[in-house]
Parts: C-alpha cells; sequence; structure tokens
C-alpha cells in the first residue's frame, strides 16, 4: 500500500486547540489553587506551597497524614511507561511503513507490556488518591461522602474545604475517627 497519499492532517497530536476549553481548564486550575492555598493556610502551612505542582502533592499527603513515596513512584514508572508506550507505537507505524513485520511485531510486544505497566500504575495511583481524599477529609472531620466528593470533584470540594468554618483536626483527624 502506497502511504504517501494519505492525509495526516486532521489529527491533532494535542487534546484541544478549542481556546475556550483551554479557558475552562485555567479556570479549573485556579479554583484548585485557591482551595489548596486556603487549605494549606488552615492546616499550619504556607499558602504559596499550592502553586507548586509536585510541593503542593506532597504538602496534601503531608496534612492528611499519608506517605507520599508511593505515589510519586507510581506517578512515575506511569510517565516512563506512557513515553515507552508511544515510542513502541511509533516503531511499529515506522516498522509497518518500512515493510518490517519483525520490528512492527517487537515493537507491538513492548507496547503491549508498557500498556498493562500503565493501567497498573493507573490503577494504583487511583487508590492511593481515593485513601488520600479520605485522610483528608478526616483531617478536617468529615466522613466518607465528603471524601468522594474530593475524588471525584477536587476542585469545587477544595473551594467548600477551604472557605468553610471546619478546622484542621491534624493529619488523618487527629487520631479521631
Amino acid at each position: 500500500m502506497d502511504y504517501s497519499s494519505l492525509d495526516y492532517s486532521t489529527y491533532s497530536t494535542t487534546t484541544s486547540t478549542n481556546p475556550i476549553s483551554s479557558l475552562i481548564s485555567l479556570a479549573i486550575c485556579v479554583i484548585s489553587i485557591i482551595g489548596l492555598w486556603k487549605i494549606f493556610t488552615k492546616a499550619g502551612e504556607k499558602g504559596w506551597k499550592a502553586i507548586i505542582p509536585i510541593y503542593s502533592s506532597y504538602i496534601l499527603f503531608k496534612i492528611s497524614g499519608k506517605k507520599f513515596v508511593g505515589y510519586l513512584v507510581a506517578t512515575i514508572i506511569l510517565i516512563i511507561a506512557y513515553f515507552v508506550m508511544m515510542v513502541g507505537s511509533v516503531g511499529m507505524i515506522a516498522g509497518g511503513l518500512s515493510g518490517s513485520t519483525e520490528a512492527a511485531g517487537g515493537m507491538a510486544v513492548v507496547t503491549g507490556i508498557a500498556s498493562i505497566v500503565m493501567l497498573v500504575c493507573a490503577i494504583i495511583v487511583l487508590v492511593i488518591q481515593a485513601k488520600l481524599c479520605g485522610a483528608l477529609s478526616r483531617s478536617f472531620g468529615h466522613g466518607g461522602g465528603f471524601a468522594a466528593g474530593l475524588f471525584f470533584l477536587s476542585p469545587i470540594f477544595y473551594m467548600i474545604l477551604g472557605f468553610n468554618q471546619d478546622q484542621y483536626l491534624g493529619p488523618n483527624g487527629g487520631g479521631q475517627q
């Protein structure tokens, strides 16, 4: 098959080129930062720590009484597996275009393994995130329903937690259940 006649101009490598969705994403980020700033301040941390991406996650784990290392390791493995999968996909395409079925087949195996690693790491990250939301909820005297809100609608519940009258009870609720 002659691949030179295919039109790839309709395929986009970015998730969105729509300025409205970019503004919505920016608004969600700003709302999250404002909510986290207030949460950090309530917990006795400096509010500016909410602006620094990885450090803000560390502080969130710290005030929730959860360990950050497992989350960080799973996230790093997830990112590495993503890049391995992308390289494997490019290798499969290049192998297919060059007519080398052996190269394409080998890259398919690499891509498949990377996909499985990504799935496992993504599940681990989601479980850790759910536990973090539960601990953060307890740290401010809330229960499982509020934790579910933190998990599924984080920016909104960060604002609620940051601006309501609840007091910080300590990591994981200060030992209170």
